[in-house]
Formats: C-alpha cells, sequence, structure tokens
C-alpha cells in the first residue's frame, strides 16, 4: 500500500519530535548536531513542514527551560546544545521570539545562554541587545546584577552601557537616568570611571536633561559636582541653581550634595540659592532642610517660617517642630 503525502509528513512529524527530545535527554555530539541541523535545513525548504518544524523546536525550548534548574549541570549542557541547533538553522524570527519569551517571561539564565551561543557561533547579537535593553526598564527596572552578567557575557565595561543607553537611536524610557542613578548609588570607582568622563565629554542633548543626569550623581556622589557642571559641551555652573529650585524642591539629597558642593567651591553662590530656596519653599521643605543642611541659616528659615505661620496658621506645627529639633533658637521666638 502506499503512503499518502499526509501520512508521511506525519511520520516524519514523530521522528522529528523524537530527536528534538533526543537533543535535550540524551548526549549528541557536535558532529551530530551538524548532521542534525544541516538534514533540517533541507527540510525548511517545504513551506508545509517549515513551520511545524520551528513550532516544534520553539516548544521544546520553551518547555525545557521551564523547567530547568540552574544546578542541574546535564541538562543545561544538552539545552545548550538545543539552543545551538535553534541558532545554526539561522531563523532569526524564531530566535527573536524566543529571546522575547525569556526576557518577558523573566527567564534571564536562557537567554544568557542563547545569547552566549550566539556569540561563540560569530553571529550578530545587535537584535538582541536591542531586546534586551528594552527589556532592561520594562521587565527587570535596570538591574545591575544582570546588566554586569550581560556586560561581561559579551566583554564590555559600564561605559559602553551608559553609550547604549544614550544612543538616540535606542527608545528605553528612563533607562539612562535609572542605570545612573543605579551605579553612582552602588559603585563609586565605576561612577568615576565610567559614568561621569562619558557623561561629560559624549552626552549630546539639551542642557536640561544634562543637568538632570548630573542631579542624579551628585545626589549620590556630591564630589564629582564640579567635573558635571563645567561640563564639556555644557557648562551650566550659572544654570544649575536655578534648576534645582525649579524642579527639585523635594529632593533634599540632591540640594544637600550641592550645598556641599557649592560651600567648597562658590560660598557667594551658596547664599544666593539658599536666598532664593528659603524664599519659594514650602515649610515642609524648610524644615527638611534646616536639618539635613548642615551649614543652612537657621535664623533666617527660622524667620521664614514665622512668616509663613502669620499667613496660615496652619503651619504653626512647622514651626513647632523647627523649635523641638533646634531648642537654641526658642528664645528668638517673642522677637520675631
Amino acid at each position: 500500500m502506499v503512503e499518502t503525502r499526509a501520512q508521511l509528513e506525519v511520520q516524519f512529524a514523530k521522528k522529528i519530535d523524537l530527536i528534538i527530545d533526543q537533543l535535550v535527554y540524551s548526549e549528541f555530539s557536535e558532529e551530530d548536531i551538524n548532521t542534525f541541523t544541516e538534514t533540517v535545513k533541507t527540510f525548511l525548504k517545504f513551506i508545509d513542514l517549515r513551520q511545524y518544524i520551528l513550532d516544534a523546536l520553539y516548544d521544546k525550548v520553551k518547555e525545557t527551560a521551564n523547567v530547568i534548574k540552574p544546578h542541574d549541570v546535564t541538562r543545561y549542557s544538552s539545552f545548550q546544545k538545543l539552543l545551538r541547533v535553534v541558532i545554526k538553522l539561522e531563523d532569526q524570527d524564531l530566535i527573536d521570539t524566543l529571546e522575547s519569551f525569556f526576557l518577558k517571561d523573566r527567564k534571564i539564565k536562557p537567554f544568557f545562554l542563547l545569547l552566549q551561543e550566539q556569540i561563540s557561533l560569530g553571529k550578530d547579537i545587535k537584535q538582541s541587545e536591542m531586546l534586551f535593553l528594552s527589556a532592561l526598564n520594562t521587565y527587570y527596572n535596570i538591574d545591575l546584577d544582570i546588566i554586569n552578567e550581560y556586560l561581561g557575557i559579551i566583554g564590555q565595561d559600564k561605559s559602553y552601557m551608559v553609550r547604549r543607553l544614550m544612543d538616540k537611536k535606542i527608545v528605553v524610557h528612563n533607562a539612562l537616568a535609572k542605570y545612573v542613578a543605579a551605579v553612582s548609588l552602588a559603585d563609586k570607582e565605576a561612577t568615576e570611571q565610567h559614568l561621569v568622563p562619558v557623561i561629560v565629554q559624549e552626552f549630546d542633548g539639551d542642557a536640561t536633561s544634562y543637568m538632570s543626569l548630573c542631579g542624579i550623581i551628585i545626589t549620590h556622589r556630591p564630589e564629582f559636582a564640579d567635573v558635571l557642571l563645567r561640563g564639556n559641551k555644557h557648562d551650566v555652573r550659572d544654570r544649575f541653581s536655578a534648576f534645582v529650585v525649579r524642579n527639585h524642591l523635594n529632593d533634599i539629597m540632591l540640594i544637600v550634595g550641592y550645598c556641599i558642593y557649592l560651600t567648597l567651591n562658590n560660598q557667594k553662590e551658596f547664599e544666593r540659592f539658599e536666598k532664593e530656596f528659603i524664599s519659594i519653599a514650602k515649610p515642609e521643605q524648610l524644615l527638611t532642610y534646616s536639618r539635613y543642611v548642615l551649614n543652612s541659616s537657621r535664623r533666617k528659615i527660622l524667620r521664614r517660617l514665622v512668616d509663613l505661620k502669620t499667613e496660615d496658621s496652619r503651619n504653626e506645627k512647622h514651626l513647632v517642630s523647627f523649635i523641638q529639633y533646634f531648642p537654641e533658637f526658642g528664645s528668638l521666638l517673642p522677637m520675631l
């Protein structure tokens, strides 16, 4: 009895499924993998078989990624071979789909395995990087450990990541700011060696965007304020005070860092900044400023709190709190 084409396709599909299973659960040599890959490439030329084969591979990779454990060395080795087959088939849509699944499902280890296999086979990873950078903000909240592992895999340092996130072709909302904040908070050396030089010398956005990045770093590392504000393309020393007062009255750590810089470098500008701050800040902001800026003019702040209390009696609580924090000023109240 002559078998129909449909029956032959069913038999072929079963054999393909069996071989794909064997890739995961049995030992296959590199030669076996190459033989299988070249054979499958032949069948991929047939449209009615192509989608079945690609779907079968996708399902098996996804299934394995869902159950594999990091400590299962043997299974991980087999999983790598399966990923190598996927890469050698050179179907970019399948690779993109798998990478998107790994990233969206927060399976970062399988994503890194697929990335490593692509690099070892000399493949272009630009598309993989675009997906990774997009996922960083969406699914991983700019996790430094994940970024550092990624940089290790591709053989780059933090300067590279700053440059990539500064690239206007990469639309990753707020990712650069988040990365700068994370690195400057966690690593002084990396801030000095990788963040500050690249931002000062290479950032080509507008002055307001530049000052925002400066503010993030100064919040955590005020010692770099001078080189940042002098800039390269942007010298913003004469504009930064207004920027802080206009946009960051609630950002007490930035204000503290900026005041440290001004106290050491420009006492007159510190006095101008403080005068403007005191004139427009809310009572709760004045109270916070008086507590955290050690060289603040507390007498002037007290006078302003008295004025605000006169304007609105509900502000009296802030005046009371000020005296509680600084009881030495209590005797001045009758004279104000």
